[in-house]
């Protein structure tokens, strides 16, 4: 029985069996070790994995440690300090990452329906967010929910959006078509279905990723899209400064003219990212409700940037080929 409480102590607190039992070196070593694991989170998702077994292991390893009648001084210092540092090291952890559970499509293909992504909360204190970044915030127009999008313009920028193609102060983001029809599995009310999209490779700011258009894009620009696209933005014929539905404050931010006489792909009519603010939009851009439609978002609202998938629980189950860092 003591060889077993010690072991579910450890598993908590790695290294503290050890400490107790008088292994003093063995307890540094087990609490260091889970805590470079996962700090390395940053690095790989893979390391939230690798400090769980490191936990099950100094776990272990603390059974034995105690079940060999090794001297058991609840009070010696050196299992006060492994229970402190382990202590610190947990609150520590929580307050520098978050979850979030991926629930629609919106930022196919970049993350899918049911992936769990670490978030990063702490370096958003400090480091401004950039644009190409995706990020997690509370959703403007229903704070009580989440949502995550990729930042696309900062305060300060000008942003639209002609023919597919995303202008930021004026600049196009690259973007290189990767596959002209693509499946990928939608769930609409509770049910799986095939979907399908154009892939192409945006780069903005100097940050590369891919996205998805609707199938017909392709073809709209090997004509020429003499009419322009439903998802531009902004439409003249729709002049009211995109906000939440029903909002009762008027909308941040103006629109900019552009130069007279321009092409329907070319740019021609701007939104004002308010300072304070960030302009997001889906990866998934015809099948996704962001800036375009409800404005900027407060960066209070902000809660993280998005490192990396470390776990994903779709229509099959658990996929493991999805872990991973996200760009």
């Amino acid at each position: 029985m003591r060889a077993l409480a010690s072991a579910i102590a450890t598993f908590v607190l790695p290294g503290f069996g050890q400490a107790i039992a008088g292994r003093r070196l063995d307890a540094i070593a087990w609490a260091l070790g889970v805590a470079i694991a996962h700090a390395l989170v940053f690095a790989s998702p893979w390391a939230f994995y690798a400090a769980f077994a490191l936990r099950f292991a100094s776990a272990v390893h603390a059974a034995a440690c105690v079940k060999r009648g090794v001297a058991f001084d609840w009070l010696a210092p050196v299992a006060l300090a492994v229970a402190a540092l382990a202590i610190v090291t947990f609150v520590g952890l929580r307050r520098v990452f978050a979850s979030h559970h991926v629930p629609s499509s919106s930022m196919q293909p970049t993350l899918a329906i049911g992936d769990d992504i670490f978030l990063d909360t702490i370096t958003p204190r400090w480091r401004p967010l950039a644009r190409g970044e995706p990020i997690v915030f509370a959703d403007p127009c229903t704070p009580t929910d989440d949502m995550v999008k990729r930042v696309v313009a900062i305060g300060g920028d000008t942003v639209e959006v002609r023919c597919n193609i995303v202008y930021v102060n004026g600049q196009p983001a690259r973007s290189v078509l990767l596959d002209p029809k693509q499946s990928y599995r939608d769930r609409e009310r509770g049910k799986w279905d095939d979907s399908f999209a154009s892939r192409y490779r945006e780069t903005l700011a100097g940050r590369s990723y891919d996205v998805f258009h609707d199938v017909q894009r392709p073809l709209r620009d090997a004509l020429g899209a003499p009419a322009g696209d439903v998802h531009d933005f902004p439409r003249r014929q729709m002049p009211g400064l995109p906000a939440c539905a029903g909002a009762t404050t008027p909308p941040r931010g103006k629109y900019v003219e552009g130069k007279p006489g321009a092409g329907v792909c070319d740019p021609q009519l701007s939104y004002l990212v308010p300072i304070g603010t960030v302009f997001v939009m889906g990866d998934n851009r015809a099948d996704s409700l962001d800036s375009r439609r409800w404005g900027p978002v407060p960066l209070a609202l902000v809660k993280g940037r998005v490192l990396g998938v470390w776990l994903s629980t779709g229509e099959h189950g658990t996929s493991w080929s999805r872990v991973g860092h996200v760009h």
